[in-house]
């Protein structure tokens, strides 16, 4: 699944709500959002992983939020965080059990899987794909959204859709209390 097919899958569950809100898509190849208030921009966006869609072990994205006074994603922030950073706890324990759910979905490949028969470090590096996640995230964790197959997507971006209404409702509040004043020469 190439991440434009992961964009657009997002994109039609949340574009509506985000549209709604006065929210305009970046430009770019990522799916994001950004608003104008007073000078800032509020700004989210989707990231795939570089890493390709693997059959057996899927891929995975991650959500990311700036606050700046640029619309461009990346840019230099005032407060740029991944999602975790504003995540509850009972949010943290439902993707951490979400992820663990997934992997133990996971198809295994078979013994003569071109990654099973390189270095041991490689095939370490790979099985650690099917090992489940021992402890629950939490806030400083660098938290990516496993999928392997297109049904995982809508659920990630069904979920986490009213979450990041919140994120940016308090990132808005943000860009409204730092309004920079004007300053007068002369």
């Amino acid at each position: 699944m190439k991440s434009t097919e992961v964009y657009k899958t997002i994109n039609a569950i949340i574009k509506d709500d985000f549209k709604a809100l006065g929210y305009k898509k970046t430009k770019g190849g990522m799916l994001g959002f950004y608003k104008q208030i007073n000078k800032l921009y509020i700004i989210f966006w989707f990231q795939c992983s570089q890493s390709a869609f693997n059959f057996y072990t899927g891929s995975k994205f991650t959500i990311e939020f700036q606050l700046s006074e640029t619309d461009r994603i990346g840019s230099e922030a005032i407060e740029r965080h991944r999602i975790s950073h504003y995540l509850t706890q009972e949010e943290l324990q439902y993707i951490t059990k979400k992820e663990n759910e997934i992997r133990k979905n996971m198809k295994k490949p078979p013994s003569n899987y071109s990654l099973l028969n390189m270095s041991d470090d490689i095939k370490k590096w790979f099985m650690k794909n099917y090992e489940p996640v021992k402890d629950v995230y939490n806030n400083d964790t660098d938290i990516w959204l496993r999928y392997i197959e297109e049904k995982n997507i809508k659920e990630w971006a069904e979920y986490f859709k009213n979450i990041i209404k919140r994120i940016v409702g308090v990132l808005e509040q943000k860009a409204m209390s730092q309004e920079r004043p004007l300053i007068v020469i002369g």
